[in-house]
């Protein structure tokens, strides 16, 4: 999953994303999908977090801050909930 995010986005320079989660149980990750309806925005890549197989969330690719946001008002309450912020994309690439 990694390989499969560093090819589609190693193109990517600066722009922003929705950090949803980090996610270390992959149960985590099905709920998330769940509540999606499988949606293709929801990405999810492998992240070592303290030694732990974990996964970071994150919620598609925006060129501005302000495409982010308009987004972050469509993504599922419980996301946004649980603490979802517009961040840089670069902060989240593995």
């Amino acid at each position: 999953a990694a390989k499969a995010f560093k090819s589609i986005y190693s193109s990517k320079r600066g722009g922003f994303t929705i950090a949803i989660m980090l996610a270390c149980e992959k149960d985590s990750i099905a709920k998330a999908f769940a509540s999606t309806n499988n949606s293709k925005d929801l990405i999810i890549f492998p992240y070592n977090y303290k030694g732990r197989n974990c996964f970071r969330v994150i919620w598609g690719y925006f060129k501005t801050r302000e495409e982010a946001e308009e987004a972050f008002g469509k993504i599922p309450k419980e996301f946004k909930d649980s603490g979802a912020k517009v961040v840089g994309f670069e902060t989240m690439k593995p």
